[in-house]
């Protein structure tokens, strides 16, 4: 919600009525106007009025007052179960025959405040109790004072409420795969295409990194007045401009509806599960942090009236929603820590695929959301408030680029190859796509061997004792990520059929460890409304490494090898040890891994930008999301 830069020019003569502070008996500054896309909001002392906007998008017409009025009542009914303090009633606006603020055809009319079934109403409002902005979880964060007893009483309370809405209907919920994958797509597709054709349109700021729309959902169209192809604008036009950063946004765009649809198509018979199992629910339909707060008691708000099939959808999709919001203000952290008491009050959440699944889709909604409110803003001449909402556009996208990542990464991604070819700085990539922390064998070997990590360690740290200390701090610190609900991204050469093995003992060793603690949580727990683990349900975890690891191989020549070795001597912050001889020793005895299945096994040319082997990875990896799971 974004505040308007006045209460005049734009606004239409009720509303600057309605915003008049000696309507309410207050001086001027006790006034204040906000905006979304499709509502006016004028909060004036301890009441807050909400006017719908007669506007008409391609998923919401509100252009008469009927319609207005209908959307009110719809609201006030929706949102009183669950925050029955704060909604209090529909009031019509009766306009007088006196005007205020100013003179002339821009006058706004005296109102009356009434009841809304008054013949002479012309517009409705939502009259609210207003509620202090600081005590919603969006207000908690910016003051950095979230805990976790906040999210834990907002958890408990959202189990409760889904467990108690109603199922949606069979229609509404496909029970079989198909249909299921059917659904999900035409979900995607329709929202990927207004969200592309609002980025051809107006573009955004600088833009996430994406991968390539070969493969996507579906390409979407160009908007009818993008006036052509905006890749083949951006060849045309100088770096950095407004035509570049939207094509680039859309190419981006268009990669994450390929991960999205092909998760939606291999794991089709997850989501009809899901909804056989009465998954699928009316539930609030916009859970963003601004909209909860966390109390006591707890009270959701601002709960999606116009649409009932947006509010029919998995529980999931309401937790990815909220997730992806405390991702997007800067507490990924917190995610955690709201599903884990989810589960613990009994809720379902799925695991972490189904949660990046519709992430992404939440990400995309809120960018164009975004736009629409740019667009508006620049049509009533704010250019500063436009700019604004276009930047939150791209923060959006650039959330959803890292759930992407997480919904088409395995469990565990081992980056290997020979010293020089690339391998750390590719896993950089992706892990900050992914917003993962590659696990550096550099790093573990010299933690192990009390060595800083630029200090040139010696030869005794790489014989073969240290060097199976090594794989297997690797293998455990992977299985441990995983366990913990994040995908791990692993850097070492694993050059040797023994390293390979000392990381599948260590996974091994964590992953038994893992499994006899969480059987001892639940037994000890059982009945008591807590999670077996905070990682509960994360797909990978507790999975042998031969189903849970892939593996990333870097080919490069041994010219290129040597010139990159060469170049990192300089280096003085350089963390790894290797030499132009080391590298071209490790190409010549690279073992073949021969014994990882072809399918977990990628390799990629390391002669190219690791933007370029991010994006070919990605493309990759969606294609083996597409095939459903084996039995």
């Amino acid at each position: 919600m974004t505040a308007a830069s006045d209460t005049g020019s734009h606004l239409p003569p009720l509303l600057r009525a309605l915003a008049d502070p000696a309507l309410h008996g207050l001086a001027d500054d006790d006034v204040q106007v906000r905006e979304t896309h499709a509502s006016w909001v004028v909060l004036a002392g301890d009441r807050a009025w909400k006017v719908k906007k007669p506007i008409a998008f391609a998923f919401l017409d509100q252009r008469t007052p009927q319609r207005r009025r209908a959307a009110c009542e719809a609201e006030l009914e929706l949102n009183r179960p669950l925050a029955p303090d704060l909604y209090l009633a529909v009031r019509g606006l009766v306009p007088g025959s006196e005007g205020s603020g100013g003179a002339g055809a821009d006058r706004a009319p005296a109102i009356t405040l009434a009841d809304a079934d008054h013949p002479d109403a012309a517009e409705y409002a939502v009259e609210m109790r207003r509620f202090d902005e600081r005590e919603t979880l969006a207000g908690l964060i910016a003051d950095d004072a979230l805990e976790a007893r906040h999210l834990r009483a907002v958890a408990e309370r959202l189990a409760e409420f889904h467990a108690q809405a109603p199922l949606a209907p069979p229609a509404d919920a496909p029970h079989d795969a198909p249909a299921a994958a059917a659904a999900a797509l035409e979900r995607l597709n329709r929202n990927g295409e207004e969200l592309i054709a609002l980025l051809d349109e107006g573009g955004t700021a600088d833009p996430p990194v994406g991968g390539s729309p070969a493969g996507a959902a579906r390409a979407a169209p160009a908007h009818p007045r993008a006036g052509g192809s905006p890749a083949g604008a951006a060849r045309a036009a100088p770096a950095h401009s407004p035509v570049v950063a939207a094509a680039a946004a859309r190419s981006a765009v268009l990669a994450q509806l390929r991960a999205s649809a092909a998760y939606a198509v291999g794991r089709a018979e997850l989501l009809a599960e899901r909804a056989r199992a009465g998954k699928v629910r009316e539930v609030h339909g916009d859970l963003r942090a601004e909209h909860v707060l966390p109390g006591p008691p707890v009270r959701l708000v601002d709960r999606l009236e116009f649409n009932r099939a947006w509010r029919e959808v998995d529980v999931a999709d309401e937790l990815a929603f909220l997730a992806m919001d405390l991702t997007a203000l800067g507490r990924p952290d917190a995610v955690a820590a709201l599903l884990a008491a989810y589960r613990g009050a009994g809720g379902d959440p799925g695991d972490a695929g189904l949660l990046a699944f519709h992430a992404v889709y939440r990400a995309h909604v809120r960018a164009k959301v975004s736009l629409l409110r740019a667009a508006q803003e620049r049509d009533d001449g704010e250019e500063e408030a436009a700019a604004a909402e276009r930047e939150r556009s791209a923060a959006l996208l650039a959330v959803a680029e890292r759930y992407a990542w997480r919904l088409r990464l395995p469990p565990a991604l081992v980056v290997c190859g020979p010293s020089a070819s690339g391998k750390s700085v590719l896993a950089a990539e992706i892990g900050r796509r992914a917003g993962v922390e590659p696990i550096s064998s550099d790093r573990v070997r010299k933690r192990l061997a009390g060595v800083a990590p630029t200090e040139r360690a010696g030869q005794a740290v790489y014989d073969e004792a240290m060097n199976a200390r090594t794989y297997e701090a690797l293998g455990r610190a992977a299985a441990e990520a995983v366990a913990a609900g994040e995908p791990a991204i692993v850097d070492a050469t694993f050059r040797r059929r023994p390293d390979r093995d000392a990381f599948a003992r260590g996974w091994e060793e964590s992953r038994a460890a893992g499994a006899g603690t969480r059987a001892a949580v639940g037994a000890s727990t059982a009945g008591a409304g807590t999670p077996a683990a905070a990682g509960a349900s994360t797909a990978g975890a507790g999975a042998p490494a031969a189903e849970a690891v892939a593996y990333v191989e870097l080919t490069a020549s041994p010219e290129l090898l040597r010139a990159r070795a060469r170049r990192r001597l300089d280096d003085p912050e350089r963390v790894s040890d290797g030499t132009p001889e080391l590298a071209l020793a490790q190409l010549a005895a690279f073992e073949p891994l021969s014994e990882i299945a072809p399918a977990r096994h990628h390799l990629l040319r390391a002669d190219r930008p690791p933007a370029q082997l991010a994006d070919a990875l990605a493309a990759a990896l969606d294609g083996l999301l597409a095939a459903p799971p084996s039995a």
